[in-house]
């Protein structure tokens, strides 16, 4: 059974996910520290990644660091949101663990 989201959003809440790729990121781990609840983070959409067609980058406001990517398996409809001209930003929504992982956990957030 899905639950709805408890969280509010300036926008429309398309899902939750979280951060994939960011064991490939020198320091996420300090980077890891800054991303609390409610922090609102930049997307990119990257045309050219040779890996992903469809590739969304996930990057901190403030310095322009790149925390890891929006997971390929959800991100064929926001990526063609964006291409489309729609503004489409990431917010923080706390950390998951799963076995030895940890993951931040973020809703994509269109804005209205």
């Amino acid at each position: 059974m899905n639950s709805v989201p408890l969280h509010r959003y300036d926008g429309i809440c398309l899902c939750e996910t979280h951060i994939a790729g960011s064991s490939h990121v020198p320091d996420f781990a300090r980077l890891k520290d800054m991303l609390i609840f409610g922090v609102k983070l930049n997307l990119v959409r990257e045309l050219e990644n040779p890996h992903d067609g469809w590739a969304i980058r996930i990057d901190y406001p403030e310095s322009g660091q790149k925390l890891g990517y929006v997971p390929r398996s959800i991100n064929q409809v926001p990526a063609r949101l964006m291409d489309a001209g729609k503004e489409l930003y990431a917010q923080v929504v706390g950390l998951s663990q799963e076995s030895d992982m940890e993951f931040v956990r973020i809703a994509l957030i269109m804005k209205d």
